[in-house]
């Protein structure tokens, strides 16, 4: 991740808690394992900046109540496995984007 944060000019975080103590965007995104995405933003939503989680936030319904009324989180739904996505990918390898 280091290496490719550097050859398109990003900066790079070691954790999430290093990119939240630093941020300064517009918008954030969640993509992590299952398990971590609901602690990563609930550490997010004093930015004051959208957030794009994946989904499952989280496998219990019930520790989602307190963010039900959120509007500057939306959660996401993965693609990665559909044809669309998977063509388009290899389109990319091709051209020795990633």
């Amino acid at each position: 991740m280091q290496k490719l944060s550097q050859r398109y000019d990003l900066t790079y975080y070691s954790s999430s808690e290093s990119l939240i103590n630093n941020f300064d965007g517009q918008f954030i995104v969640i993509a992590s394992k299952p398990e971590t995405l609901l602690p990563i933003m609930s550490n997010t939503l004093n930015l004051n900046t959208k957030v794009l989680i994946e989904k499952p936030v989280t496998h219990y319904s019930k520790l989602l109540i307190p963010y039900k009324t959120l509007k500057n989180v939306q959660v996401g739904f993965n693609r990665r496995f559909y044809s669309n996505v998977n063509y388009f990918k290899k389109k990319v390898e091709k051209i020795n984007f990633i």
